[in-house]
């Protein structure tokens, strides 16, 4: 993956509370005398980092870009972990527009140190852990890996000792369902790519 296809939203720069959508318990910046409405904001946020997490993850980018470490077991799955890493060099950070022809424009780190980026990959049967040991169903891993990541993560990344939500913009991203053209179930981005069982948390 080149340098100039690195997005400014995926990265492991923090975002500031300015980079982030309208929410009630955010401040905001009242300098800008027409600003765009926060439901669109909040759409166009969405579905850039959407977007450009898709290109990160694409099975092209991600057999290119990172590199297999090990594998390992995942206790209480029987499913085996491959680990994964890529680097991304403070040269492309440096190359990165945060700002320019973005849908999301950023201010750029003063620090642009390079990345180390983590992946795991298994495949597991779909079968209920309760009929299954070592198994689960396809409503326990989105219970387990999107509902619950912040919390389960630290069974594979130890520095991590506890995870508490702040807030979300759940309901204000059920409203945009009802008040846009797309349907309920998702939402369609500039390329094409429809999305899904949307939220957004932090």
């Amino acid at each position: 993956m080149s340098a100039a296809a690195l997005g400014n939203l995926v990265r492991i720069t923090p975002l500031e509370l300015s980079d982030l959508p309208p929410h009630p318990s955010i401040p905001q910046d009242v300098e800008d005398s027409n600003p765009p409405s926060s439901d669109s904001r909040l759409r166009t946020f969405v579905l850039a980092v959407l977007d450009e997490a898709s290109i990160f993850l694409s099975s092209s980018t991600f057999s290119n870009t990172f590199t297999p470490l090990s594998t390992k077991p995942s206790s209480p799955s029987t499913a085996p972990v491959d680990l994964y890493k890529r680097e991304v060099s403070s040269s492309e950070i440096s190359s990165i527009r945060w700002s320019e022809n973005q849908n999301v424009p950023r201010r750029a780190p003063a620090q642009r140190a390079g990345e180390t980026w983590s992946a795991r990959r298994s495949l597991h049967k779909n079968e209920s852990s309760k009929t299954q040991e070592g198994s689960a169903s396809w409503p326990e891993f989105v219970f387990g890996l999107k509902e619950q990541h912040s919390k389960h993560e630290q069974d594979f990344t130890p520095t991590i000792y506890d995870a508490h939500h702040i807030l979300d913009w759940n309901e204000e991203i059920r409203k945009l369902y009802h008040h846009n053209t797309d349907s309920e179930a998702g939402m369609e981005s500039e390329t094409g790519t429809r999305y899904t069982d949307i939220t957004m948390e932090s």
